[in-house]
């Protein structure tokens, strides 16, 4: 059970504390935003830059559409110390993400 606060009457100027239900305490809430509604989503045609197929896909946004491509195609790994030295001598360049 739910309590409410309420100014009382009396000359001491004490409050007073009735009991009210959580059904008239619910009837008094403000109601709860609606969720926003679903975005339509549509087809992208998602091609590149390294000869890969282009792929259709069903996505809300075309940034959508490139990061599902790009979750399933690509991956980031940290190298090991070994293979870093290997990239660099065989002239791979570091990039600068950011920049």
């Amino acid at each position: 059970m739910i309590t409410k606060l309420f100014a009382g009457g009396s000359d001491t100027g004490a409050l007073s504390l009735p009991a009210v239900t959580d059904a008239e305490v619910k009837k008094d809430a403000t109601p709860a935003a609606k969720p926003a509604a679903k975005q339509a989503k549509r087809i992208y045609e998602v091609t590149n830059t390294a000869g890969l197929p282009i792929r259709l896909v069903r996505a809300q946004n075309r940034n959508q559409a490139i990061a599902h491509v790009v979750t399933t195609t690509f991956f980031a790994n940290v190298p090991t110390q070994d293979r870093l030295v290997d990239l660099v001598g065989d002239a791979v360049a570091i990039e600068s993400a950011g920049d």
